[in-house]
């Protein structure tokens, strides 16, 4: 019963491992098991740590202190607060121990913990874009293995349909020859075609194995096939509406945006850091002194101001650096927007020439067809030659196969195109 037990769960995860599957589960698998996202998880995680951390230190922090001191000749324990008399004389000891508590808080920081608080926040909010940008890349990338994928599938199938039409031209020739009707250079030159075609078909199913490779790399499973995705042609909306969704939903440009930001707060926390400081410090201490063995209690309250009125240069150096910083970021924008114009402007014009393109060759196999109908008419009838129809066989293939994968080739653009316009740029 054990036995039988375990055989089952083996199988049921082997199939788990390994099956088929749909484009929307492979991205959704990817997005899930892909390192980086959890790696941006854990940095988003690590930066809202800090930010309740900076929020935390305006409650200050409070030590147990403690210290052994020895001195060259006895000291006072605690400092004079009344004047000294023989009947009441102040303990004097050459080694001593101290302990107690004592509580730092900063009062007043020029701005600085609220400040860095929402930096932190920012960039907890920008590893969440940083997020959503890598989600459209991997999707991107998923969609273009398993597109490809699917048209050489579909490559595939043609080549093993023009092998089989081979196969049925073989037959026929043979008997041909056996009749005395064709030549036996005529079966030579169909055996050539059909070894041809089968090493074709080799190398189309060893670049499938490289796509599903890929897939598998990308969802982290294992994958025996895939599922067929319908491709609507449909047109692609206004340039102008696109280039206003570009400029409006780019994840990468918000990124840009948001380090812009970023950056400007760092510029006024630079500038913080030189302001004015209030620090309160509050002690208190016992002195116990092994010579007189007394154990004194010593206390204090402090508040302390500080403000720089010297740094030799190192306030406008800083500062100045922050603002550099902070242009450059807005020159990045700007840089970014402008790269990102040139591949959408790249991208639309390549999906609609492959749009033309599709129609030129949807009339080349209709042409296609009606030629190697007729040449295997005139061949039959003795009137043709081996060499046309075995040409006009090949270009019907070649003009199919390029159909269907310019079809596939259209959809890989159109995602690439509204990956450019949600996402960010295509590497």
């Amino acid at each position: 019963m054990k036995k039988a037990l375990t055989l089952i769960a083996l199988l049921l995860t082997s199939i788990h491992n390994s099956s088929a599957i749909t484009l929307k589960q492979a991205e959704n698998l990817t997005v899930k098991n892909y390192p980086l996202i959890k790696a941006l998880n854990k940095r988003k995680e690590s930066f809202l740590k800090k930010k309740e951390l900076i929020k935390k230190e305006r409650f200050g922090t409070a030590n147990i202190t403690g210290s052994f001191l020895h001195y060259n000749r006895k000291n006072m324990l605690v400092p004079m607060s009344t004047l000294p008399s023989p009947l009441n004389p102040p303990p004097f000891d050459q080694d001593k121990l101290s302990y107690g508590i004592e509580y730092f808080a900063p009062i007043y920081q020029g701005g600085k913990i609220p400040l860095t608080s929402l930096l932190f926040s920012l960039r907890a909010k920008s590893v969440d874009t940083q997020k959503s940008y890598l989600k459209w890349t991997l999707k991107y990338q998923v969609d273009t293995a398993y597109l490809t994928y699917l048209a050489l599938k579909a490559q595939e199938n043609s080549l093993k349909s023009y092998l089989k039409s081979l196969e049925k031209l073989k037959s026929d020739v043979e008997t041909g020859i056996k009749a005395g009707k064709f030549a036996k250079v005529d079966l030579l030159k169909v055996e050539y075609d059909i070894a041809k075609v089968q090493s074709e078909i080799e190398k189309v199913k060893s670049e499938e194995n490289t796509m599903l490779t890929i897939l598998q790399n990308l969802t982290g499973i294992k994958i025996s096939s895939v599922e067929p995705v319908t491709i609507a042609q449909k047109p692609l909306p206004p340039e102008k509406i696109l280039y206003s969704q570009l400029l409006k939903n780019n994840k990468l440009i918000e990124l840009k945006k948001q380090e812009t930001e970023i950056s400007k707060k760092e510029t006024v926390l630079t500038k913080a850091k030189y302001g004015l400081k209030i620090t309160f410090k509050a002690s208190y201490t016992r002195n116990y002194g092994f010579d007189s063995s007394e154990n004194e209690p010593y206390g204090f309250a402090a508040l302390f101001v500080s403000f720089p009125i010297f740094t030799a240069g190192k306030k406008y150096k800083d500062i100045e650096s922050a603002k550099l910083n902070e242009l450059a970021k807005k020159q990045e924008v700007k840089a970014e927007e402008i790269n990102l114009k040139n591949q959408l402007s790249q991208a639309i014009s390549e999906y609609k020439y492959t749009q033309s393109e599709i129609k030129a060759l949807k009339k080349e196999v209709a042409l296609a067809k009606e030629t190697e109908r007729v040449e295997q008419l005139k061949y039959d009838s003795g009137k043709g030659s081996m060499e046309h129809l075995l040409l006009a066989k090949s270009k019907r293939f070649m003009a199919e196969a390029a159909l269907k994968a310019a079809i596939y080739k259209e959809e890989i653009i159109r995602r690439k195109i509204e990956t450019i316009i949600n996402g960010g740029e295509i590497r």
